[in-house]
């Protein structure tokens, strides 16, 4: 699956793979792409919204490449 995440696929496999990414922070974070961005991903991080999103979206597709 070469590229990034956009928005010409469909909406809910979209959507469905960003939250199983925010699920995954939470209960698996010892995943290796989690891990490479949990200091921006952390709960308490001091990140901005955007940086947050590009992260998840970073292990979303990671996740979807895995799978």
């Amino acid at each position: 699956m070469p590229g990034s995440v956009t928005k010409r696929g469909n909406p809910r496999v979209r959507v469905a793979l960003v939250e199983c990414a925010w699920r995954m922070v939470r209960f698996q974070p010892q995943y290796p792409p989690v891990q490479k961005r949990l200091a921006v991903l952390a709960k308490g991080s001091r990140a901005i919204g955007a940086v947050r999103k590009k992260a998840i979206v970073a292990v979303a597709r990671r996740l979807a490449v895995d799978l």
